[in-house]
């Protein structure tokens, strides 16, 4: 029930934002980084700054058996993967969600309910992120009050390295994936070579830099192609 309970909440966090940014008007990232901040602060004040450690088999199962030599970790990995590119690639949802990042009026016009979509984004991206702690959890086999502290940078990186548009209506499972193992290989390679964590942490601010550089460097000579043809 363990995994079951820890989605629940997150899906339901994932409403609340969902409900602050549709219904209340607020502004996404600032919503979604005041509720981070939020629940940080109420996850210490629960705990009371205790760890948890051995939290159970249910929780732990993920982050120690295997299916035909894999770990249970990298299968769930590769089918959420699998599944999301999917759904953006072909479904009419992920449709809808690419024309809402690249203009939300004109999908207004085009008869698609913005706020149902944006609103089921929230709680899908709740749902998923439930389901990483879940997954870093069994991993660890614990679960730690500082546990996916900074982890929400590394997430941007990977994004923006994958040619994700932090404006929205572009970007493909494929560049996330691909992003993803580039910021993981680069910090296990820094953390081998004994490099102080310190630099690992400023390392992933410099991709992210330079990989938005890049990124509108690109988008402005593609702009600029088309406006000469």
């Amino acid at each position: 029930m363990g995994p079951v309970v820890a989605l629940g909440a997150a899906g339901l966090i994932g409403w609340f934002n969902g409900f602050i940014v549709v219904r209340v008007g607020l502004n996404p990232f600032i919503s979604t980084l005041g509720l981070l901040v939020l629940l940080r602060g109420g996850i210490l004040i629960i705990s009371n700054g205790r760890s948890i450690y051995s939290p159970g088999e249910a929780l732990t199962y993920l982050g120690s058996e295997r299916i035909l030599g894999l770990p249970v970790t990298v299968l769930v990995f590769l089918i959420v993967a699998v599944i999301v590119g999917l759904v953006f690639q072909y479904h009419r949802y992920g449709r809808a969600l690419y024309a809402i990042g690249g203009n939300e009026e004109a999908a207004r016009a085009a008869g698609i309910n913005v706020d149902r979509v944006i609103w089921s984004a929230f709680v899908f991206a709740g749902l998923l992120a439930g389901l990483a702690g879940v997954l870093m959890t069994s991993r660890l086999d614990s679960a730690v009050t500082t546990q996916g502290e900074g982890i929400i940078f590394s997430a941007f990186a990977a994004a923006v390295i994958g040619g994700v548009s932090l404006g929205g209506g572009k970007g493909n499972i494929i560049g996330v994936v691909s992003g993803v193992l580039l910021i993981g290989v680069i910090n296990n390679l820094l953390t081998l070579a004994q490099v102080p964590s310190f630099y690992v942490q400023a390392s992933t601010g410099a991709v992210i830099i330079v990989a938005a550089i890049l990124t509108t460097l690109a988008s402005r000579r593609s702009s600029g192609i088309r406006t000469r043809t």
